[in-house]
């Protein structure tokens, strides 16, 4: 779950909150050019938009669509993200007490896997918020119109987008590694690069799936381990 959420994150650059609250009616992943729904009371600037979906946002959505219907999911309603039940454990939680997955209610937290994952990769200063800011990067650096970006994560206006314009001379002259590498999809959303394990400082097996996946993220790989 822990991957499919930061893939899905640097993918959309959607917020954690608006992940968290996504319901399978809100997954348009059969559609012509996958996208999500997010819905305004959701959404931080309270209006609705439509991120798109590459391959690996793609791949993230599909890869949680089918774990939340092994654990009882299937109306259009239902969260992607169910909660655990048994992790209410406060004694002032209305919830405790509580066994297995609700798909009525939503995921509130992942700290402990993101904490794990980051332990992992060898991160332990980012953020999760930092996957949004690195997807705005990117774009800029890769020369997406701004006007694209803003509609894909939800900026009211464009002031808050060109806050990272500042990064764009250092792609145009080569200073970003690897910015002149990246590839957008046709309705601006930022693809992660596979990579080569052999080429790279960084290397992780996602060995459940007997494959390496690895995501570059500000310039470091983040590597996904099993157990998350």
């Amino acid at each position: 779950m822990a991957l499919c959420a930061t893939v899905l994150a640097y993918a959309t650059g959607c917020r954690s909150g608006e992940i968290k609250t996504l319901q399978f009616q809100d997954v348009h992943a059969d559609a012509e050019k996958p996208f999500l729904r997010i819905r305004a009371e959701n959404s931080k600037g309270r209006r609705e938009r439509e991120p798109a979906l590459n391959d690996d946002g793609l791949w993230a959505v599909r890869q949680l669509l089918h774990r939340a219907k092994l654990i009882g999911a299937s109306k259009p309603d239902d969260y992607l993200l169910p909660a655990n039940m048994s992790k209410h454990t406060k004694k002032t939680d209305p919830l405790k007490g509580e066994r297995g997955f609700n798909p009525r209610q939503h995921q509130n937290s992942w700290k402990t896997a993101w904490e794990n994952l980051k332990k992992a990769a060898g991160l332990q200063g980012f953020r999760f918020h930092d996957l949004r800011h690195t997807h705005i990067t990117r774009a800029i650096e890769a020369g997406v119109p701004i006007e694209v970006v803003m509609a894909q994560v939800g900026h009211l206006s464009a002031e808050m987008t060109r806050y990272y314009t500042h990064l764009n001379a250092d792609a145009k002259t080569g200073r970003c590694e690897g910015g002149s590498r990246q590839k957008w999809c046709g309705h601006g959303c930022f693809r992660i690069r596979r990579l080569n394990p052999q080429n790279e400082r960084r290397r992780a097996e996602y060995r459940s799936g007997h494959r390496t996946l690895t995501a570059q993220i500000t310039g470091e790989l983040i590597p996904v381990t099993s157990s998350l």
